[in-house]
């Protein structure tokens, strides 16, 4: 069978170019977001803390001071053992535009050690707090 080629006018064979630019700043965003999303889960399982499960499931878009207090009452900022007068100043030390901190603290932290901490951060200029919890659809019915 042979095939015509029918000729139509205003029709013109067009040169479709396949840009590649696009394309690679978004798998490049993209392996950078999975990247820092990554990092951020890392703090609980480093520290080997159980985090308390919680009936509400809410995502912050945005966490930047992360703050860990495991088992043994030990706190942790940056990944680095501080005590309370050491997490006092370093806080202070933070610009002013970073203004929310995560809370990770083991479910069996005293309440009261947790509030100190709390405590200590809200004495050096921080009033927005997150609270990581594990989400438990089937705790309250």
């Amino acid at each position: 069978m042979k095939t015509r080629r029918i000729n139509i006018p205003g029709l013109e064979e067009e040169n479709f170019d396949f840009n590649m630019t696009p394309m690679i700043d978004v798998v490049l965003q993209l392996l950078i977001f999975f990247m820092l999303s990554a990092s951020f889960g890392q703090a609980s399982s480093q520290f080997g803390i159980q985090l308390p499960p919680s009936a509400s499931q809410e995502e912050l878009p945005q966490r930047e001071i992360i703050i860990v207090l495991d088992q043994d009452q030990k706190i942790y900022l940056d990944r680095e053992e501080v005590s309370l007068n050491q997490l006092y100043s370093r806080l202070r030390a933070i610009p002013a535009k970073t203004r929310v901190v995560s809370v990770q603290a083991d479910r069996r932290v005293p309440y009261g050690t947790v509030m100190k901490v709390i405590s200590v951060a809200r004495k050096s200029g921080f009033f927005d707090f997150a609270f990581d919890v594990i989400y438990e659809e089937n705790l309250v019915r």
